[in-house]
């Protein structure tokens, strides 16, 4: 079998095994809470573990999601997967497809997506190797997806994130292993930009020059395109993962990323800090909120000058941090802005300190004080993680997330049943006229399987930079490491059965149609 025939077997079959899968899965039960929620649906399928998920809405009101997945056909062959999911204005959920299948490494692909005005959807992916892609958004495929671009420098990726500024510019944030001597286990914050829609990139430089390691970067572009960026940082930074202490900082560039600012601690002292997200009003005032402990509170801080100077630390009324009762070092939060200029941050936590159950909850800021919390789902025994956000056509707002199941919170034996969920809601903003994008027809192809060719570098290169010390707190809090390897090797031994007789049932019939 060519390796284009047998990456197509790969596509059907991992659609025919959520199917068939789909059919016996359980109901899970989860509920919205008000607040103008919908009730949650789940986008995947039990047959798999599917978790990392990112969301993305485009002009046209089209919703487009992705997920970290994987399938197998045994130990010899093995694919991690980005899933991607689309609901049209109208219409029912697409059918769920690999339109990336990597060779595995054990790796949890962590896609994000990007949706700009153009009809463009940006997205970033990794296999230890972070990798850029792009589709018109109209199109989604396996066949119209740019040849997708080597970001890091060989399998030392791990978070990335890619954002576009005025003068359609990308601009990508990373994480890669930068092999120092003081701490040869931790990850760097890493930039890189391309001014030709993703086919070359700018050399990259280490934006976060601190002697810790670094994870969660996220970036957005203001106003007058000052480009800001923060991350969570403490010792290490794989598996997306830091050990304590752990702060949150912030650098910036006033030049479209050819220089940055020397990064700064933005949180309070004798707090640490994880979780942190960054988004922007409608009148370029910076928030930034993160979750502090061992308070188990969640703070945030504004800026109004560009992120020269910023106001103290102080909490968000109502919101409750998740780690009295889940302690995970791989959640995040999420922010995203609306049309009237009004922040929308989605984070896991409670309502009240003695909850004993999980929230995925809705607080948004208008630049002078924070809504009452909402609770999007709650959850007792199974845990929800890592929610993500996006506005369409100005006044919907869009959410996703996974859920642990409580059997397998931490791994474990048996099937990993993590599952990726979807609600919404409309906001009290204007809306926007959607966009009619012209129409393009995809021709049949298997998942996107990258070169690891480095395309050529634009001359964008930064010198020597100075090296900060991050303070941070001394409390210390230990938690199971949560291993992607470990997870996935699970899920190969769980589910080889099942594939290998759709293996047999597939050969059967292609023999036959020959």
């Amino acid at each position: 079998m060519t390796a284009l025939a047998r990456s197509a077997f790969v596509h059907r079959a991992v659609i025919a095994g959520a199917v068939l899968t789909s059919l016996f899965s359980g109901v899970h039960l989860a509920s919205a809470q008000g607040g103008g929620w919908s009730n949650p649906v789940p986008l995947s399928s039990a047959a798999t573990t599917s978790w990392f998920p990112d969301v993305a809405a485009d002009l046209s009101g089209t919703v487009h999601v992705v997920w970290s997945s994987g399938v197998t056909f045994g130990f010899a062959d093995s694919y991690d997967t980005v899933m991607y999911t689309n609901r049209q204005q109208g219409s029912d959920w697409s059918t769920p497809l690999d339109i990336v299948a990597l060779p595995s490494k054990g790796a949890v692909t962590r896609p994000t997506l990007l949706a700009d005005p153009s009809g463009v959807l940006d997205m970033t992916f990794r296999s230890y190797m972070v990798y850029y892609s792009s589709a018109p958004a109209q199109s989604v495929a396996t066949s119209t997806l740019l040849s997708p671009r080597p970001i890091s420098s060989g399998d030392n990726g791990y978070f990335s994130r890619v954002e576009r500024d005025g003068q359609d510019h990308l601009h990508l944030v990373y994480t890669e292993y930068a092999q120092t001597s003081d701490c040869p286990d931790c990850l760097h914050v890493y930039y890189r930009a391309s001014n030709d829609g993703g086919l070359s990139w700018s050399y990259p430089q280490d934006i976060s020059r601190i002697s810790n390691g670094a994870a969660k970067p996220q970036i957005v572009v203001d106003g007058k395109q000052v480009l800001h960026v923060v991350w969570e940082a403490g010792r290490g930074g794989d598996l997306g993962q830091l050990s304590d202490p752990t702060t949150v900082m912030y650098s910036a560039s006033d030049d479209g990323g050819k220089s940055w600012r020397v990064p700064i601690q933005l949180d309070a002292a004798g707090t640490q800090a994880r979780n942190v997200a960054i988004g922007l009003t409608g009148k370029d005032q910076l928030v930034v909120a993160w979750l502090g402990l061992p308070q188990d509170i969640v703070y945030y801080q504004t800026s109004s000058d560009q992120g020269l100077s910023w106001t103290s630390a102080q909490p968000i009324p109502g919101l409750t941090g998740g780690w009295g009762v889940y302690q995970s070092r791989t959640d995040g939060y999420a922010m995203t802005t609306d049309s009237a200029g009004v922040v929308h941050l989605l984070a896991v936590g409670r309502t009240t300190p003695g909850q004993a159950s999980l929230s995925v909850l809705h607080v948004a800021w208008d630049g002078l004080e924070w809504s009452a919390p909402e609770e999007i789902v709650t959850l007792s025994g199974d845990v929800p993680e890592w929610p993500r956000a996006a506005v369409g056509l100005g006044n919907r707002l869009h959410v996703v997330w996974f859920v642990r199941d409580q059997a397998h919170i931490w791994g474990g034996d048996g099937l990993f049943r993590y599952r990726v969920w979807y609600a919404e809601k409309d906001l009290d903003a204007p809306s926007a006229t959607p966009v009619v994008w012209p129409t393009l027809t995809p021709t049949s192809s298997g998942p996107v399987q990258p070169s690891d060719a480095m395309p050529t570098p634009l001359p964008w290169v930064q010198g020597p930079s100075p090296t900060i010390q991050v303070a941070g707190a001394s409390d210390s809090v230990v938690v199971p490491a949560d291993s992607e390897n470990q997870a996935l090797l699970v899920i190969v031994t769980a589910l080889s059965p099942v594939f290998l007789l759709l293996v047999g049932v597939m050969v059967v019939a292609y023999r036959r149609r020959r």
